[in-house]
């Protein structure tokens, strides 16, 4: 290239001293042809050269592309993958919650009929005083074990305490005195 630069240079300072004429049969010479040849040569390397950076180039930006399209694809799989798990997860926790409530409402409905089957007496009850009878809220008269049987679940059983047997026993030997009662 700088034997061109030079050629150049005499052809401007012959064109400079003798003018138009003189710098053309000086561009025509022979020995500048091969300075030209030259050059072009030099081109010509220099062109072959800047192609194969080119071409490098080319490959390593390609290399990349591929391998940042090989990324992508990783990286929505693991996206996908993810995405997956927490739907599963997230199922999991629904269907967990779900039967959860199917339970508590279960439970619920268990203690709404257990409160609707609960029967309790409170306040006061107006009972006689002679023969134990209880007043209803209609204003008749029953015994006590009426009375509660109505208003709870209570089931009575009857029988004798000893002291009343006593008396029982008493009262029969005035009533028959030439008659003996066992004890048993």
């Amino acid at each position: 290239m700088q034997a061109v630069f030079a050629h150049d240079n005499k052809v401007i300072g012959v064109f400079a001293r003798q003018g138009s004429e003189a710098a053309l049969q000086a561009d025509e010479a022979a020995e500048d042809e091969d300075a030209t040849n030259l050059a072009i040569n030099d081109l010509e390397k220099f062109t072959d050269a800047e192609k194969k950076l080119l071409d490098q180039r080319d490959a390593t930006e390609q290399k990349d592309y591929h391998r940042a399209g090989h990324l992508l694809v990783f990286g929505s799989m693991v996206v996908a993958g993810l995405l997956i798990l927490a739907n599963w997860m997230a199922s999991r926790e629904m269907a967990r919650r779900r039967h959860a409530e199917i339970q508590q409402r279960e439970l619920i409905e268990k203690l709404h009929q257990a409160l609707a089957e609960v029967k309790t007496l409170s306040g006061m009850v107006p009972i006689c005083g002679w023969c134990k009878k209880v007043r209803a809220d209609a204003g008749y008269w029953q015994s006590v074990e009426q009375y509660v049987a109505a208003r709870t679940d209570a089931i009575f059983s009857h029988g004798m305490c000893p002291d009343c047997s006593e008396k029982f026993k008493d009262e029969i030997q005035k009533a028959n005195p030439k008659r003996e009662l066992s004890s048993d």
